[in-house]
């Protein structure tokens, strides 16, 4: 673990990301419990994806998230993935490690069973999967990116079914 009192750098990659939270959501929590450090936002388009990330490690990041387009881009760019990551196939949080490596893992479906206020939810069909349905079918995201991180989060509690997208 990295010592809270050594300033660390870490940030959201992806294309684009001008609209996002995170640095102001991160950064609050830093100063909250004074951790010497900062969360930034990390622009990226597809095609510089593979001249940016070494430079993670270069200029002394700690890690950074991944949002799209990159969650699968980054896989193959990466000294080691994750298991659960590569059984989900995709990447949303990369780590360097003290040796420069970079570590990639995937937490999408962390948040799951905590908002459903279930340990180990069942396989789809139950109801906290159709209220979780509902209430991301309800944002304006894409279908596909719902498929998706539905998918992730089933593959991350361990579900095994095959035909969750009928749901």
């Amino acid at each position: 673990m990295a010592d809270p009192h050594q300033f660390g750098i870490a940030g959201l990659i992806g294309w684009p990301v001008a609209h996002s939270r995170s640095p102001t959501i991160h950064n609050y929590w830093l100063d909250e419990h004074k951790i010497a450090g900062r969360y930034v936002l990390l622009p990226v388009p597809s095609e510089k994806l593979s001249l940016a990330l070494p430079g993670l490690s270069v200029l002394g990041f700690r890690g950074c998230n991944v949002t799209t387009p990159h969650k699968q881009a980054v896989m193959p760019l990466l000294d080691r993935v994750d298991e659960l990551a590569r059984r989900i196939g995709a990447v949303n949080t990369v780590v360097v490690e003290k040796d420069g490596t970079l570590t990639g893992f995937n937490n999408d479906g962390n948040g799951l069973p905590t908002n459903t206020g279930r340990r180990s939810p069942r396989c789809p069909g139950n109801n906290a999967t159709r209220r979780w349905r509902t209430w991301h079918c309800s944002r304006t995201r894409p279908i596909r990116a719902w498929q998706a991180r539905l998918r992730s989060t089933f593959l991350s509690i361990g579900c095994r079914r095959r035909h969750w997208w009928a749901i």
